[in-house]
Order: C-alpha cells, then sequence, then structure tokens
C-alpha cells in the first residue's frame, strides 16, 4: 500500500478514520509483505506477514461479556510512531466481521487517557478528540497522544516524562 503524501487532499488524515482498511480484523504486520518501519510481523503459530485477522486468528470462548453502557478500560502501543490516531469499534460476533459492520459501532470515550510505563508509572492527562469530519460520521477520533521522536533525523524529540 503506498503512502498517502501529507498535502493530498484525500488524505485519510484529512478525514479521520477513513483510511483503506484491508481486512476488518486487521492484517499481521499492516502491509502483505515485510517492510520497514514497523511494517513488520514476526510469524508465530497463528499468523505471519500479511495474514487477515478475519481468517487466521482462531476463535476463542467468550471470556469476558460486557453490557451496552459499560465503562471499560482499554489500551494500545506504538511500534512506530507516525502520529494520527485511533477509535475503538466494535461488531457483533454473530455478524460478518466487515468493515461495515465495524463502522456501524463505534464506541465514545470516557474519561482521562494515561501513558504507563513498563515500571508501573502512570500519569493521566485531557486526550484531544476529535469528531467533525469523521468516518462514520459524528464518530469521535482520538488523537495519539506520542509526539514522534525524530531524535535521528531532526535532534527533536520529547522531554523525558515528567515526575
Amino acid at each position: 500500500y503506498p503512502l498517502v503524501c501529507l498535502a493530498s487532499h484525500d488524505s485519510p488524515r484529512r478525514a479521520p478514520g477513513s483510511s483503506p482498511v484491508f481486512d476488518a480484523c486487521g492484517m499481521a504486520g499492516g502491509t502483505p509483505t515485510w517492510g520497514h518501519h514497523g511494517a513488520q510481523y514476526r510469524t508465530t503459530p497463528h499468523a505471519k506477514q500479511g495474514d487477515y485477522g478475519s481468517k487466521s486468528l482462531p476463535a476463542t470462548a467468550t471470556i469476558t461479556v460486557w453490557q451496552a453502557g459499560d465503562l471499560v478500560n482499554v489500551s494500545w502501543s506504538i511500534t512506530a510512531n507516525h502520529g494520527g490516531g485511533y477509535q475503538y469499534r466494535l461488531c457483533p460476533k454473530s455478524e460478518d466481521l466487515t468493515e461495515e459492520c465495524f463502522q456501524k459501532a463505534p464506541l465514545q470515550f470516557v474519561g482521562l487517557q494515561s501513558f504507563l510505563w513498563g515500571d508501573g508509572t502512570q500519569i493521566f492527562f485531557e486526550g484531544t478528540y476529535v469528531s467533525e469530519g469523521t468516518v462514520p460520521a459524528g464518530s469521535t477520533w482520538a488523537m495519539n497522544p506520542v509526539p514522534r521522536n525524530d531524535t535521528a533525523n531532526t535532534g527533536a524529540s520529547f522531554r523525558p516524562r515528567c515526575k
């Protein structure tokens, strides 16, 4: 998948949530072929580079059941930080796992965001959310709160964490 120029008027960055989707459940490594800058997946018993999540992830017994309206803590991590943002969506297990299904049920963000380091240190802060120009319309997208670490190219980076 070719990268989209930031100056392009049809860039997904201009309409959060509109990036092309290879598979509604993700793709191992993010691209069909091994790349660099994070487009890499180490083969596991479950998948290899380019495998679709909807085809390779094994079905599991339901362990956690959430009711509509429940507040749930969620998390994600970064391998290659290119900025951008994210959104959480659900699709009922009884339906086909398609992008259209997931776009019917975007979740809203509630409460503070936080950074959690490996040593257990956690710092909470107000997130930056966008709900205009998003896909699906009216949904909320959260900006990646971690500044891009550009030390190798520009010498610029973010300061060490606060105490």
